[in-house]
């Protein structure tokens, strides 16, 4: 019974195979081996074109992006010495510095963090006054300015004034945006100054910017 099963698959499979070569979708490998090496090259780059569906667009990606994409890959160490580089040579959970860590990184002065957040706060006042709503402003037409780095500085020192209650975050649910205003939303507790995760991406910034509120 055995040998007759093994006999039968073996079959089974043969008859699998010649339908198979016997399909009209069926070519040779030899014989589509053989018409790549002999087409000429105008011929194989436009079926390269024809099928090619690139992930990433051209439009995104800008000469400063690309150096320092290679930069950063050209400075990575191999995965070994990452990983020897923890004491228990395991990867490190991420985690996130608060402004005292960032004061004895000596990445920034208290005074000058302290000036920035003033600075901020004061042009929040003034850009929700002179706004055409009068009380609230969109939260990137804010944040977002034509740096890149100074709109990541921004984001995170809006965020301590929200934290501190010098500002509150008021979102839309139906129109899907988030608003700065100077007061508390409607139905919002004394303790909450409201919450919302905000991504802020290259490629979104820079449609922003060349665009105007397309984020």
């Amino acid at each position: 019974m055995e040998a007759l099963s093994q006999i039968s698959s073996i079959i089974h499979l043969q008859k699998k195979w010649i339908a198979y070569r016997a399909s009209s979708l069926y070519v040779d490998p030899l014989v589509v081996e053989l018409k790549i090496r002999l087409a000429p090259q105008e011929k194989l780059a436009e079926a390269l074109e024809k099928s090619w569906h690139p992930i990433v667009s051209l439009q995104h990606i800008t000469p400063q992006r690309l150096t320092e994409a290679m930069d950063y890959w050209n400075r990575l160490l191999p995965f070994k010495e990452r990983l020897a580089t923890s004491p228990s040579g395991e990867l490190l959970e991420p985690g996130s510095f608060d402004l005292e860590e960032l004061v004895k990184l000596q990445i920034v002065s208290a005074e000058e963090f302290k000036d920035r957040l003033n600075d901020l706060q004061k042009e929040l006042n003034e850009r929700i006054t002179g706004s055409e709503e009068g009380s609230r402003i969109r939260y990137e037409d804010f944040v977002y300015v034509a740096d890149f780095k100074e709109t990541i500085l921004r984001a995170y020192l809006t965020t301590f004034l929200i934290s501190e209650g010098d500002a509150f975050l008021q979102v839309d649910p139906l129109e899907e945006e988030a608003f700065l205003t100077l007061r508390r939303p409607e139905g919002a507790s004394k303790t909450s100054t409201g919450s919302k995760v905000v991504a802020i991406n290259h490629g979104e910034w820079e449609m922003y910017i060349e665009g105007g509120r397309q984020v």
